[in-house]
């Protein structure tokens, strides 16, 4: 299973590196968002072998990586 958490360009109503920083982060979510991060929650949770998520290079990005291995992910740095 994999998820890509991408920056949202201009008014992206996905949003969706805003809301994994609220989740992660521990901060509400908005009711109309809650579906969104639902989904992910059940795909990520059913994923029998190999969870990836990847997340942009930005201090968001940054801070949701280290969140997660906080909870059992491991981080891998994509930089050469």
């Amino acid at each position: 299973m994999m998820v890509v958490i991408h920056r949202a360009p201009g008014a992206d109503p996905t949003a969706q590196l805003e809301l994994w920083e609220d989740t992660v982060l521990g901060d509400g979510v908005d009711a109309e968002r809650e579906e969104e991060r639902r989904v992910t929650f059940i795909a990520l949770t059913r994923a029998q072998r190999c969870r990836l998520v990847a997340v942009p290079d930005t201090k968001g990005g940054r801070d949701i990586a280290v969140a997660c291995s906080g909870i059992g992910y491991v981080l891998i740095s994509g930089r050469a």
